[in-house]
């Protein structure tokens, strides 16, 4: 049930970092975000009290040590999500599932030297986060793994704990990716990307949308890889997405981005607005 959910939710954040105010802004956000119909204020201010009267489920642990290793491997995580083809339906729902992780294993993954990055994660949890069925997950994996993306690992799990995930080293792969071309291109068309500095995409504040919500899956691609490079015009972002024409990309993305408020667009180029954050609240799915 939502309620049962929400207390869930409720438990892994109450880690001691928050206090009850915190806990129950994080939880009104998740509320509103993911369940549909939302639980009522009053429902979602009650669970976050009584779980909050707790001991929390763990103590807040030292600083992780500067890991040189480690942070290059997310490095090259981020620039292979950024720059790697998602086609289609799968493709944009993985590629959702893909930085999730990235974004957990960057604060808690436990590098592998000559594998990947560990992220311990549940395929339950997982499909909460980015808002899916837990078999679009199990799928998602399957998928991830023929490409060479990622892997399950659950070789050390016992009784309740959960599994985990290990993105695989693009740096070891036998191949690279091939340049960022337009679909249907036979050339390489780089000279029409003009911005070459990214945020990381752990960083990226872009909610994970339903795919039959408002914005679904195709769209929140494009709002990370306008908040990760910055203004771009739609030809640039045609060419990171991969579509043969840019009108038909502002058709059918970016002009209903500026309609709902989480694009704007300013000589020819498009930006997130002033308070993003603000906007992605007010729009449901």
């Amino acid at each position: 049930s939502r309620n049962q959910t929400m207390t869930s939710i409720a438990g892994e954040l109450h880690d001691g970092t928050r206090d009850l105010a915190a806990l129950e802004a994080e939880l009104l956000g998740v509320n509103a975000r993911r369940c549909d119909p939302p639980l009522s204020e009053a429902e979602v201010l009650k669970i976050a009290a009584s779980i909050h009267r707790r001991e929390p489920c763990k103590k807040r642990g030292p600083a992780r040590d500067h890991d040189p290793e480690r942070e290059e491997l997310v490095e090259a995580l981020e620039a292979s999500w950024c720059s790697r083809a998602w086609p289609g339906v799968g493709g944009k729902t993985l590629a959702s599932f893909v930085r999730h992780l990235i974004r957990k294993g960057k604060r808690v993954g436990t590098m592998i030297p000559g594998v990947g990055l560990r992220v311990q994660e549940s395929v339950r949890a997982a499909a909460e986060e980015i808002g899916c069925h837990r078999n679009t997950i199990v799928n998602a994996t399957k998928r991830a793994r023929k490409l060479g993306i990622l892997r399950k690992d659950d070789g050390f799990r016992t009784g309740r704990d959960a599994g985990a995930f290990v993105l695989l080293d693009p740096r070891l792969a036998c191949d690279t990716h091939p340049p960022i071309l337009p679909s249907g291109s036979k050339k390489a068309v780089d000279k029409s990307v003009t911005t070459s500095s990214r945020r990381p995409v752990a960083d990226l504040t872009t909610k994970h949308y339903r795919w039959r919500g408002l914005v679904g899956k195709g769209r929140e691609m494009a709002l990370c890889l306008i908040e990760a490079f910055g203004l771009q015009s739609a030809q640039e972002l045609a060419v990171r997405l991969r579509w043969a024409r840019a009108r038909d990309l502002e058709r059918r993305y970016l002009g209903s981005l500026v309609r709902l408020g989480l694009l704007v667009r300013v000589d020819g180029l498009y930006g997130l607005p002033e308070h993003y954050e603000a906007a992605q609240e007010r729009v449901k799915g």
